[in-house]
């Protein structure tokens, strides 16, 4: 199982990497989407993360909607992130896909089917 964290707080990033490290096992991989610096990326790394894209701060990340969308087409990942920005995010992009949303989730499990 892929599952990707999208989130611009360093703090949550590193919560939810953890996170979903655990959830996606030892067969999965976690991809970490932050704001912030390169050295922020590696503490993605050490919590859990696999790979970790980074953007800069002079940018947000409902710019790079269009283009998350195209990586998660190929990817094909679970997406965990809450913040009000990552909220207006996930919805972005699942209007460019077609798909369905969910936010303000207490709890989340994976079933065999996904």
């Amino acid at each position: 199982m892929n599952i990707w964290v999208i989130a611009e707080q360093q703090e949550l990033a590193l919560e939810l990497t953890g996170a979903a490290r655990t959830l996606a096992g030892a067969e999965g991989e976690v991809t970490a989407i932050l704001m912030g610096t390169e050295a922020q990326a590696q503490k993605a790394v050490k919590s859990g993360a696999d790979k970790v894209l980074y953007i800069e701060q002079t940018t947000t990340l409902e710019n790079y909607a269009g283009s998350l969308a195209e990586e998660i087409k190929t990817a094909k990942p679970k997406i965990i992130g809450a913040t009000r920005r990552g909220k207006d995010l996930a919805a972005k992009i699942a209007a460019i896909l077609g798909v369905g949303c969910a936010t303000d989730g207490k709890n989340i499990e994976f079933t065999a089917e996904g």
